[in-house]
């Protein structure tokens, strides 16, 4: 579905997968931040195995709908950008005063899937790329539902992919501005800043991430 347009007229775009009668929400953005590439290749392992054809995510999706917005600045990739739109705003610090129509068309899709009768989300996930593989989470002390939810997580991810090293930081700032406050702001759920290294190997990000995604559906 299209859910609103950038400044320069390019659709935002949702997509939404799962059972249609789902009421329980999984939300996942990317590609905030233009020529962030290798957040983008495991967003979308992550979602190739939210599709697969296997019995845990035929289960996921006939409990979950998951909605993807996996291009939140389409201006700022068309003119190769660095971190801004075309304002020359970075849009992942304007997710507290929403001065932005990118932002503030996500947010308005994201509260109306969130406030139908018996929806509640559960997780948010906004994929980066940086120069080391790394999580900005709440820290265990943040009152989350699911309930220590993002701890146990990557507990088992780090488990069963010891090759995939990363770094975890926890921390809330209300007034950060970035998705990820927002978002433990709006819903009370776990908020993660999925941040993947420029240089991890290729195979190595879509191969831990569908199983990230299996630990998420778990």
């Amino acid at each position: 579905s299209t859910i609103g347009q950038s400044l320069l007229g390019h659709p935002l775009r949702m997509l939404t997968i799962g059972d249609a009668a789902a009421r329980d929400y999984v939300f996942i953005i990317s590609r905030q931040h233009p020529p962030e590439i290798t957040g983008t290749l495991a967003l979308m392992a992550f979602v190739d195995q939210l599709c697969a054809a296997q019995p845990l995510s035929n289960t996921f999706r006939e409990r979950f709908a998951t909605a993807i917005v996996p291009l939140v600045n389409p201006d700022g990739v068309s003119q190769g950008h660095w971190r801004h739109n075309m304002n020359g705003v970075d849009l992942n610090r304007d997710w507290r005063l929403f001065a932005q129509p990118e932002t503030r068309q996500v947010r308005d899709a994201l509260i109306k899937l969130a406030a139908a009768p018996g929806s509640r989300p559960f997780l948010f996930l906004d994929f980066h790329s940086t120069h080391r593989n790394l999580f900005y989470t709440q820290a265990d002390r943040h009152v989350t539902f699911p309930k220590d939810f993002t701890r146990r997580w990557l507990a088992a991810f780090g488990q069963r992919f010891p090759e995939y090293t990363f770094r975890r930081q926890g921390s809330h700032n209300p007034r950060g501005g970035t998705s990820k406050s927002w978002a433990y702001e709006q819903f009370g759920i776990p908020a993660i800043t999925y941040e993947v290294g420029d240089g991890t190997d290729r195979k190595l990000i879509e191969r831990a991430t569908r199983g990230s995604a299996e630990e998420v559906m778990r």
